[in-house]
Order: C-alpha cells, then sequence, then structure tokens
C-alpha cells in the first residue's frame, strides 16, 4: 500500500469507523468506504498514493428520466461545489471528488473529504429521488 493509504486507513480506523481494502497495485490503491449498503471508492494514486479520487454511484437512471436527472445534476454542480455530479456510461448517478494529500496529514484531510461528501449526498439525495421516481 502507497504512504498516503496506510496513513488514511490508519486515521479511518483509529475512529472507529469502517474501510475495507479492495485492490492494490503499482498504480492505485482502492478502498471500500461502506455506507448505507454501498461503497464509496476511495482510489489512491501517485508515488505515495496523494492523489485521491472519491466516487459514490447513488442510482440508476432509467432512459426516459436522463433529462430530468441532468438537470438536477447541473443544479447539484452549482449548488456543492466539492463534488461532481453526472450521469456516467452505466446511466448510474455518479458523485466524484478529487484531491491531492499531504503526507503528514492524509488521514485527516481524506475522512473530511468523504464526510463532506456524504454529507452533500444525504443533501441531494431526495432531489435525484423525486427525478428519477416521479
Amino acid at each position: 500500500m502507497k504512504h498516503c493509504t496506510e496513513k488514511v486507513v490508519e486515521w479511518i480506523k483509529a475512529k472507529n469507523l469502517t474501510i475495507i481494502p479492495n485492490r492494490s497495485d503499482e498504480k492505485a490503491d482502492v478502498l471500500d468506504f461502506p455506507w448505507e449498503g454501498k461503497s464509496l471508492k476511495c482510489i489512491f494514486t501517485g508515488d505515495d498514493g496523494e492523489y485521491l479520487s472519491l466516487f459514490y454511484s447513488l442510482e440508476s437512471v432509467p432512459e426516459d428520466k436522463i433529462a430530468d436527472v441532468l438537470l438536477v445534476c447541473n443544479e447539484m454542480n452549482a449548488k456543492y461545489k466539492w463534488v461532481k455530479f453526472y450521469i456516467d456510461s452505466d446511466n448510474d448517478v455518479a458523485l466524484q471528488d478529487d484531491a491531492i494529500l499531504n503526507l503528514a496529514t492524509a488521514g485527516e484531510e481524506a475522512l473530511e473529504l468523504i464526510v463532506r461528501m456524504i454529507d452533500i449526498l444525504k443533501k441531494s439525495k431526495p432531489e435525484f429521488m423525486r427525478a428519477i421516481y416521479s
């Protein structure tokens, strides 16, 4: 595991939270942060794992609702600057956040980003559900 990845795992476990190693190779470390029955993917790249990308797949979008959901994505992108909202190639509403971590504070930084992303997800989810299921 890369240095930043190790720091993040240590920090999250010290807070009595769960983070699950998914895979690790010379290019990236992938961890899963479980939340509400799904996983927020944490992907660490760079020599020390200092480049962090967070991904969460919220809900599948039926073909006939894509336009409605794209409008919600635009609203959420304007409202929440920390996270990008889009419809991915599988027609899922996806949330993404990218950051560069400092090795000395990687654990704190990564957990802060995860918490912010989950908070934004909780606040935005009802709008997506209305657009998909109404």
